[in-house]
């Protein structure tokens, strides 16, 4: 930089302190701000990852199922060193200075389970690790000894030495421990164990490998969990992320525009002053203008740095805020950078706006797009006609209009302003004929434009809205499949509320042939593709929620209620050929089993009946939730959380998925994003409007008009703005209604009411602009 340079740029800032030190600070605490929620949220998902691999021992597979293929070839690759087996439990832990419950995983190898913070990993029998609050509780240190005393372990109550203290990263206050005991493979205990650990996929063996596909062995790999775990955190935890980090990209390029925006006239002064010194236009341009640009790069490259200071004091302290372990951070540099020269840009391009809607203004002033009123009531008119007449072809008739809404969305766009700003009332006075020429030249382009882009809004908003819930009510319910007694067992130790009212189901086994129910008179079918439906037979405990449905089966299944009897149906998973059928009695119809995730017919575990149809029930269980919605929302993130990770061969069946999250998101973020382009389009055409119509409301105030006929100036434009986006809104709201709703009265559906969210926006601009254009403007000598 020469001296020139330093010298022009420094004067350019003494000129100006308190816009300079504003924007110094502006973009300081804006880049601090952004830094920090990169780096968080770069933290807290790596945290949660590390917690999910952590929950596989450094294993690459979780291993479950009730096969006696997959319990003889496990046990072959624990016995290489290649797998342990694992036994989830409840238990109480005691020691020398205390006791905790805790939930106790005891394997039959070396553990690898957990993030070490002391000691060592147990690996020989009798050796166990506890959790770091578990320590803290009951003061066991390395070196002690435990006891843990439960009834599903295989010694009942056993005796430990602790070899080391961990962590769970994603969970620093879990009450856990890990025992390594060699009775977990022993004769009594091979129906105990819960899964297996391995680096071996038993669904590559020959054999085992068909089991997979049916059911009978379920494999989760950690790469699998650990995604599972980073997209619930994401749509979680995370859930309002993107929209505050798109409200802080927006807000940051706003604000930085609008100084780069109040710095051009006083750099447009030097910039002359310099040319008349000989300095090229170009050179001068550049000199004048880089004072304010380069203060926001250096606000900027400061806020990053006091970010990366602040989460390297206080990295652990907001860890543990939001309830996790953090022994460092992720400082996310090229997000924070990416982010700033994003709303750098965005500022650019925000700054120069004005000055270019005021050039542009003044250049089409003498050609005010000359349209006789008459002529644009008519093509307004035949065009939102065509518009209305499109999507509702498309909508009634699609195969009519394939594209029919979008082409409404487009006509629309185009037309509606045109009929709006050419009725005969607005052009009453010749006062009121000039304001309206004036909008012409400024507000017909930029409401086409921003009509589509609302338009389009909607109609995406209202078909996501609609696609994730027909009924417009919400689910409540989780249904978990594929969990094994022992993870039962657990989960209700854990979750006494939530599993108060769960419904649990025993599995039958699959690993020979797939039993499976059709409706009574089809047992006549030589293989399954020959039924018109096949549905899944659990079997009910003798006590719970589950057990009043024993003897029960879908109302779909027995004819809407009318039968009482069903076809059992056996057939091989590779073929699909049947190999016998027979009959269920005695059933009555259930309208809850109608429920496309429970079993179609639930037989209790007493019932003659079971063993005469050749059922065999399973180590597998699985449990429906109805009222999981109604927990409070850090238990049911608990949880989700130990299902992903300590039994992610599990399968989550949930309304509230992570993904319908990410849909339901995107629903609101469109019009969201539609209504800050309504905003910045419409509000500068507000404001270029007001600079043209200068002279006349001086003329008008010079005659006398008031403040209600300075409003009345600014009325086309204004009421234009809110009409022509509601009729965008509709359009699109309109276009995305299914054809099935037109046709069948008795289809339901709910589009939510995020689509119209742009029309509020509008109308907050057409305030905006009478507001505005009510003060008494003032001659040029005055201001």
């Amino acid at each position: 930089m020469t001296r020139l340079q330093l010298r022009v740029i420094t004067g350019s800032v003494r000129a100006r302190p308190g816009l300079f030190t504003a924007a110094l600070l502006l973009s300081g605490v804006l880049a601090l701000f952004g830094a920090l929620l990169l780096s968080g949220r770069a933290t807290f998902l790596a945290t949660a990852e590390a917690g999910a691999r952590a929950e596989f021992g450094g294993y690459r597979y979780q291993v479950s199922g009730d096969s006696d293929q997959l319990s003889e070839h496990m046990h072959t690759l624990a016995g290489d060193g290649q797998a342990v087996a694992v036994l989830r439990a409840s238990a109480a832990l005691s020691g020398p200075r205390g006791a905790s419950d805790v939930q106790v995983s005891v394997l039959s190898g070396p553990s690898r389970t957990g993030l070490l913070a002391q000691g060592a990993y147990p690996r020989a029998d009798g050796e166990a690790s506890i959790s770091a609050e578990v320590a803290r509780r009951t003061g066991l240190s390395v070196g002690d000894r435990l006891e843990l005393t439960s009834e599903d372990l295989p010694e009942g109550t056993a005796e430990y030495t602790v070899t080391g203290i961990t962590r769970n990263p994603a969970a620093p206050n879990e009450l856990t421990a890990v025992a390594v005991s060699g009775e977990v493979t022993g004769d009594d205990a091979g129906a105990a164990i819960s899964s297996w650990l391995s680096d071996a996929d038993p669904c590559e063996q020959i054999g085992v490998g068909k089991q997979c596909g049916s059911g009978a062995v379920t494999v989760a790999g950690v790469d699998y969990a650990v995604r599972s775990a980073v997209q619930e955190v994401s749509s979680r935890q995370l859930a309002g992320f993107p929209v505050l980090l798109a409200l802080l990209l927006l807000s940051a390029g706003a604000a930085c525009g609008a100084a780069l925006a109040a710095d051009r006239p006083h750099a447009g002064r030097v910039a002359e002053a310099l040319r008349a010194a000989g300095a090229t236009p170009r050179r001068a341009a550049v000199l004048a203008g880089s004072g304010m640009p380069l203060t926001l790069l250096v606000g900027s490259f400061l806020g990053i740095i006091a970010a990366q200071v602040a989460l390297g004091l206080g990295h652990a302290a907001i860890g543990s805020a939001l309830g996790q372990y953090w022994d460092g951070y992720r400082p996310a540099l090229w997000q924070s950078g990416g982010l700033i020269l994003a709303w750098l840009l965005l500022a650019a391009a925000v700054g120069v706006l004005p000055e270019q809607l005021r050039r542009w203004s003044a250049d089409t002033r003498g050609a005010a797009w000359h349209l006789r009123p008459a002529y644009g009531v008519a093509l307004g008119a035949a065009g939102v006609v065509a518009a209305v007449a499109l999507v509702y072809l498309r909508v009634a008739e699609p195969h009519r209009v394939l594209t029919g809404h979008i082409l409404g969305v487009i006509v629309g766009a185009l037309a509606a302003p045109v009929l709006l700003l050419s009725l005969p009332w607005l052009r009453r006075t010749p006062t009121a004929g000039t304001a309206v020429r004036h909008c012409l030249t400024v507000a017909l382009p930029v409401l086409m434009a921003t009509m589509m882009f609302t338009g389009f809004a909607a109609f995406y908003s209202a078909s996501l809205h609609f696609a994730n819930g027909t009924d417009g009510r919400e689910d409540q319910t989780l249904t978990v499949e594929r969990l094994t007694i022992q993870d039962v067992a657990v989960l209700t130790a854990a979750y006494p509320q939530a599993m108060e009212s769960a419904l649990v189901f025993t599995e039958l086994r699959e690993d020979q042939h797939l039993p499976r129910v059709a409706p009574a008179g089809e047992s006549g079918c030589t293989d399954a593709m020959c039924f018109t439906s096949l549905g899944s037979i659990a079997l009910a405990p003798e006590d719970g929620p589950a057990s009043a449905l024993a003897g029960t089966a879908a109302a779909e299944l027995l004819g809407g209620g009318a039968e009482d009897r069903a076809t059992r149906v056996f057939f091989t998973p590779v073929t699909g050929q049947v190999e016998e059928t027979a009959e269920v009695t005695g059933l009555s119809a259930s309208s809850l089993l109608d429920s496309q995730w429970l079993p179609d017919v639930v037989l209790a575990a007493d019932d003659p009946q079971v063993e005469a149809l050749g059922l065999e029930p399973s180590n597998v269980r699985t449990i429906h939730l109805p009222e999981f919605g109604s927990l409070p929302e850090d238990q049911r993130d608990a949880f989700r959380s130990d299902v992903i990770t300590r039994a992610g061969y599990a399968f989550v069946i949930e309304p509230d998925s992570p993904e319908r999250r990410q849909l339901t998101r995107q629903a609101l973020a469109v019009p969201v994003a539609a209504s800050l382009v309504a905003v910045i389009g419409q509000g500068l055409a507000a404001i270029t409007f007001l600079g043209r119509l200068r002279p006349v409301r001086l003329q008008a105030r010079d005659y006398g008009v008031g403040r209600r006929g300075q409003c009345a100036l600014a009325a086309p434009l204004s009421l234009s703005v809110v009409a022509c986006t509601t009729v965008a809104a509709l359009l699109g709201r309109f276009g995305a209604q299914p054809a099935l709703i037109m046709n069948n009265p008795l289809v339901t559906g709910s589009f939510g009411w995020w689509w119209a969210i742009p029309i509020a926006a509008s109308a907050a601009v057409a305030i905006g602009l009478l507001v505005a254009a009510a003060r008494t403007p003032r001659s040029q000598g005055g201001e």
